[in-house]
């Protein structure tokens, strides 16, 4: 009977441990949601400025052009 005893309290503690660690892994990995939901944020933002920079260097390259060929600029 003192076995039967020992063995569910084993059980019981190794749940424990089990249910801990499993709610440890679920924090983690909301946790690298969050980050890789703010990297997705940010290489957005850089994408959006490198549009915005290659625009602009565009712009550039045409007013450039304009007036070396402006026969060429439409």
């Amino acid at each position: 009977m003192k076995a039967i005893r020992k063995y569910f309290s084993d059980l019981r503690e190794h749940r424990a441990a089990v249910i801990t660690g499993q709610a440890a892994i679920v924090g983690e990995l909301q946790t690298l949601k969050g980050e890789l939901q703010s990297l997705k944020t940010d290489r957005s933002d850089q994408l959006e400025r490198i549009a915005a920079a290659t625009e602009s260097l565009v712009a550039m390259q045409r007013a450039l052009l304009a007036q070396s060929h402006p026969h060429l600029v439409r």
